[in-house]
């Protein structure tokens, strides 16, 4: 979770300073620091899985930007938004302290 938050922080500090960067690239790693901060928003600790959430959103609204540019990362969004609906129904359907066997 470290390293993915370290990947937000940079779009989010690069977004203070008024300076874009938008790469295919960087999308690809953004969506991949999306899904981990995803998985983190079922946290029991509340404040985890808040900040979890709004990192995940900040991605997701650089990449919704960037496909603006790149409209192959149009492709990453839908994987992203698809990924969120398939990861609510699975985790509104295990109960409380789950283990994944495959995991």
């Amino acid at each position: 979770m470290i390293h993915s938050s370290w990947v937000i922080r940079h779009i989010i500090e690069m977004e203070e300073v008024g300076m874009s960067i938008y790469d295919p690239f960087l999308g690809y790693l953004v969506a991949l620091a999306a899904s981990i901060q995803l998985e983190h928003t079922i946290s029991d600790n509340p404040k985890v899985a808040n900040a979890a959430r709004r990192k995940y959103d900040k991605a997701l609204a650089y990449l919704q930007r960037t496909t603006k540019i790149w409209p192959n990362v149009g492709n990453i969004v839908s994987y992203c938004l698809a990924t969120v609906s398939s990861f609510l129904i699975v985790t509104a359907t295990r109960p409380r302290g789950y283990l994944d066997p495959y995991s």
